[in-house]
C-alpha cells in the first residue's frame, strides 16, 4: 500500500517564511515554518489517507498494528536552534521518571523529557549548505581562535579572560559559561560586537568566517551567553546530499539551511543556551560528552543497487536516495518516502504511483521492492536491518 502523509507545518519562529508550504506545493502563508513530523510519536500532527479518509497516523499505526518506531522531520531554519543535548535510552528513562516523581506535567514547558526515548538523530542537507555547530574543539583549537580573534579586532580585556576561563578543560569552560556573571556577559557581549563588526567588513578569511558564524549566533539570540559556545564547537557546513550524525551527548546547534532529519521518535531536549525556552544547565552537563575531537560524526553515503544509503552510524535506521532507475528492496520494514524534487513514477510489487516533488507517502512491508523511473530525486528512510 502506498498512502499519502498529511503533515501539519510547525510554525516555529527560526522558521523560514513559506519553506514548507512551497516544498508541499501550497499557497505561501507568510509566516516563519520550521519543522514537518512523520512517524510514531504523540506530538507528530501528522495524517494518512489510506483512500478511506484522513487518520491520525499514530493512531492508525497502533490499529493496524504497524511498526515505524522513527520519527522522519523535513526541517527549515533561518535562525540558530538552540545549543542542546538529547540522552541515551538509559538516561532518557531516568529523566523522564525523576520529572514525573517531581511533579513536572508531561505538557509543562519547564520539562525536558517527554519521552522515554533515546533520540540519535540523521541530519541531511537539501539546501546548497546547512550550517551547524557539533562536538567540542581541542583546547589548543580554542586558543588559537582566541589568538586570531585578538588580533583582528576582539577586545584584549575579553580575550584574557576568556584565555583564563579556557584554561583548564573544556568541562570547565562550559561550566563557566553556564554560571553567566559579569564576566561571561561581559564576554559574550565584546564578541558579539566584534562579530557584528567585523563579519561584516567584507574580508574572506577564517577570521571572517569565524565572525559571520559568531554574528548569525548574536543576531537571532542578542545578549545571550550561548554565543560563547561558538569558541569551543566546531562549525560544520554541510553541502547538498552531505550529512551529520548527531549521538547522545553530542552538543549541537543547527544555524541554517533546509534539511531531511531522520532519528528515533523522541522529543528529549536539554537546552543550555540560545534560546527561550527552559534550560536545564545542571542535566545538560550531566549528560554532555566534553570529549574533543578533530571531526564531527559526518555520514558518507555508500553507492548501492537501490541508490546512495546512509548507514552504519550507530542508530537503527536507514536513509537511501534514489533517483530514476534505482529500486529499493523493503525487506521487512515499512517506509516513508520523501520526494525532495521532479517527477518519479514508483512501483511496488501491488501498487503504481506518479509522484512529484513534495509527495510523501507511507509504504507498507507488503510492497516489497520499489522501483523508480522517471526524473526526480526522493529519499527512502527505513527502520534497520534491511537489504539494499
Amino acid at each position: 500500500m502506498f498512502a499519502r502523509l498529511h503533515p501539519t507545518v510547525k510554525n516555529y519562529a527560526w522558521g523560514i517564511p513559506n519553506a514548507l508550504s512551497r516544498f508541499l506545493g501550497k499557497p505561501d502563508t507568510g509566516v516563519p515554518e520550521a519543522e514537518l513530523w512523520m512517524g510514531d510519536h504523540p506530538l507528530a500532527q501528522c495524517d494518512i489517507d489510506t483512500g478511506n479518509g484522513l487518520r491520525d497516523l499514530v493512531s492508525w499505526l497502533a490499529v493496524e498494528n504497524r511498526a515505524f518506531p522513527l520519527l522522519v522531520k523535513v526541517l527549515a531554519a533561518s535562525t540558530p536552534l538552540s545549543i542542546q543535548v538529547h540522552p541515551s535510552a538509559d538516561q532518557a528513562q531516568r529523566g523522564y521518571e525523576s520529572e514525573d516523581a517531581r511533579g513536572i506535567p508531561r505538557d509543562s514547558p519547564k520539562r525536558s523529557y517527554k519521552d522515554r526515548s533515546a533520540k540519535p538523530e540523521l541530519l541531511i542537507a537539501l539546501s546548497d549548505t546547512f550550517t551547524a555547530l557539533a562536538g567540542f574543539v581541542p583546547l589548543s583549537t580554542v586558543a588559537e581562535r582566541l589568538d586570531r580573534w585578538g588580533r583582528s579586532g576582539l577586545s584584549p580585556e575579553a580575550v584574557s579572560t576568556l584565555t583564563g576561563a579556557m584554561a583548564d578543560s573544556l568541562e570547565h569552560a562550559v561550566e563557566w559559561i553556564l554560571a553567566g556573571g559579569d564576566d561571561v556577559a561581559f564576554c559574550a557581549e565584546a564578541l558579539g560586537s566584534w562579530a557584528t563588526q567585523y563579519g561584516s567588513s567584507g574580508g574572506e578569511s577564517v577570521a571572517h568566517d569565524d565572525a559571520r558564524l559568531v554574528s548569525s549566533l548574536w543576531g537571532g539570540h542578542p545578549g545571550d551567553s550561548g554565543v560563547l559556545f561558538a569558541l569551543v564547537m566546531h562549525r560544520v557546513v554541510l553541502s547538498r546530499g552531505q550529512a551529520l550524525f548527531v549521538d547522545a551527548g553530542e552538543v549541537h546547534a543547527y544555524i541554517d539551511g533546509f534539511g531531511l532529519e531522520v532519528m528515533l521518535p523522541s522529543d528529549n531536549v536539554v537546552r543550555a543556551g540560545l534560546t527561550h525556552k527552559h534550560r536545564d544547565t545542571q542535566e545538560f552537563v550531566a549528560l554532555a560528552d566534553f570529549t574533543s575531537r578533530q571531526e564531527p560524526a559526518r555520514v558518507d553515503p555508500s553507492p548501492g543497487v537501490g541508490g546512495d544509503v546512509y548507514a552504519g552510524f550507530g542508530a537503527p535506521f536507514r536513509v537511501t536516495r534514489v533517483s530514476g532507475g534505482a529500486r529499493c528492496d523493503l525487506g521487512e520494514s515499512d517506509a516513508v518516502v520523501v520526494v525532495e524534487s521532479g517527477s518519479l513514477v514508483m512501483t511496488g510489487s501491488l501498487t503504481t504511483e506518479r509522484v512529484a516533488g513534495g509527495a510523501l507517502v507511507y509504504v507498507t512491508d507488503e510492497e516489497t521492492v520499489l522501483h523508480f523511473e522517471g526524473d526526480g530525486t526522493a529519499w527512502i528512510v527505513q527502520v534497520e536491518g534491511v537489504s539494499v
